[in-house]
Parts: structure tokens; C-alpha cells; sequence
């Protein structure tokens, strides 16, 4: 049962460890519906592959070693609770096209990585919408975000920045994120 009540925004520091809230992130995918990514500058967590995630963690200045394959492995458990359950969230992405044009670990693995967005379109619960560099400002103004819809819960907005990541479950605050969702959606046609 679904019993968690933020009210607020909580933010969370990362450190130098691991986030916290990583199981709360866990079950609030685990648990929605639907789930609504808005991502500039790299794919979505819970669509990248496990060498497009490794590179990147490598690439963002995380210490090598122990942290790097653990922040890989954590995420990739991510990717099997939310998307290979049964049913699966129905789930919406937006991503910049600068996040597919930005080279991750190397060709290969933008390649790679690429397909697999590719390949992911054709689950039936999941749908990618690139955002064209043609669409100027308003593709970039607002940050990375997702946005977890629930049966018989208010929706909650999940922001993760370097240094802190915030739950964010006040009806103003998501109908804010719900608000760019429909807004880019319009503008790029879905």
C-alpha cells in the first residue's frame, strides 16, 4: 500500500554515496500507472543501456571504482522493477534531441544507445517523443524531470540535480511539470 506523503518538496543530498531516496524512487515507479520523462540532456534513466550508463557516470566526474558499478547496477535494477512488471506503467518520454546528439562513451555506444530508444518504441506501453533543436528555448527552459501518475494517489514529480534530488507531490507543483508535459506535447505533436 501506497502510503507516502511528501507535502513538500524534500530535498535529499546525494554526498558521496549512493542517494538515499533511490528506494523511493524505486517503489513511486514500481507503484504509478504512468510514467511522464522530460529529459534534456541525456536519454531517460530507465531507457539507457547498461554501457551508455556506465560511460556516463564515468564521464559526470563520479570517483571511479566500487561507486561507478554500483550507480550502474542500481539503475539497471530500476529499469527491471518499473518496466518488467506486469502490467507495466504506460510511459511517456521527451527527449532532446542535444541528449541523442551528445557522444556518451563513444560512437559505439551512442549507437547502441540510440537503437535501443529505437527498439523501446515498439513496447506497446512506451512512447518517445524527440524534442527538435529547431524548437529553441522552449525545449530547454525548464529542467530533467519526471512526473509518476497513480490509481488512487495524488501524482508526484521526482527532480534530480547534482547535488539534490526533490519529491515533489503538492497538486501546484505537479500540475506545474503535468502542465510542460501537455505544452511540449503540443508542440512537437504527439
Amino acid at each position: 500500500i501506497y502510503t507516502l506523503s511528501l507535502h513538500d518538496a524534500l530535498p535529499i543530498s546525494h554526498g558521496g554515496q549512493l542517494p538515499d531516496e533511490l528506494a523511493t524512487l524505486t517503489f513511486l515507479e514500481n507503484t504509478a500507472v504512468e510514467i511522464h520523462g522530460y529529459d534534456i540532456a541525456s536519454p531517460p534513466g530507465l531507457l539507457q543501456t547498461e554501457d551508455y550508463i556506465r560511460a556516463l557516470v564515468r564521464e559526470s566526474g563520479i570517483p571511479a571504482g566500487d561507486s561507478v558499478e554500483r550507480r550502474v547496477n542500481a539503475r539497471l535494477r530500476r529499469q527491471q522493477v518499473a518496466l518488467r512488471r506486469s502490467p507495466p506503467p504506460s510511459c511517456w518520454f521527451f527527449v532532446h534531441e542535444l541528449a541523442l546528439r551528445t557522444t556518451v562513451g563513444g560512437p559505439e555506444i551512442m549507437h547502441a544507445q540510440v537503437l535501443h530508444l529505437l527498439f523501446a518504441t515498439s513496447l506497446r506501453y512506451c512512447d518517445i517523443r524527440i524534442i527538435p533543436a529547431s524548437a529553441g528555448g522552449q525545449g530547454l527552459a525548464r529542467g530533467s524531470f519526471q512526473l509518476m501518475k497513480y490509481v488512487e494517489h495524488d501524482p508526484v514529480a521526482y527532480v534530480e540535480q547534482e547535488a539534490v534530488s526533490l519529491f515533489l507531490d503538492k497538486p501546484s507543483h505537479t500540475a506545474q511539470h503535468l502542465l510542460v508535459v501537455v505544452s511540449v506535447a503540443g508542440q512537437i505533436g504527439r
